[in-house]
């Protein structure tokens, strides 16, 4: 068996986050440190900040696209109130 050197953390967090990692960690059985250990695993890991990347895209586009919708719902409106006024 690989044995894995760990360092003792000493950390504060919100209480919302204190009270929702109690949750998941009764909830599926693991330990908090378990679960907070992954957490940072895959935030540190390469592949976790192209996914953060791929992920920022996504709402960027989707956040592009509602914009360009209230632009042309905005100058459908305004073109509208130019004809009612003539």
């Amino acid at each position: 068996m690989k044995r894995v050197l760990r360092t003792r953390l000493n950390m504060y967090v919100e209480v919302d986050y204190a009270r929702r990692l109690e949750q998941l960690a009764s909830t599926r059985r693991v330990s908090k440190s378990s679960i907070v250990s992954a957490a940072l695993a895959s935030f540190l890991l390469p592949e976790g900040e192209d996914r953060r990347e791929v992920a920022i895209a996504k709402r960027l586009d989707r956040l592009t696209q509602q914009f360009e919708r209230l632009e042309r719902d905005q100058n459908i409106l305004v073109e509208t109130l130019a004809l009612f006024i003539r």
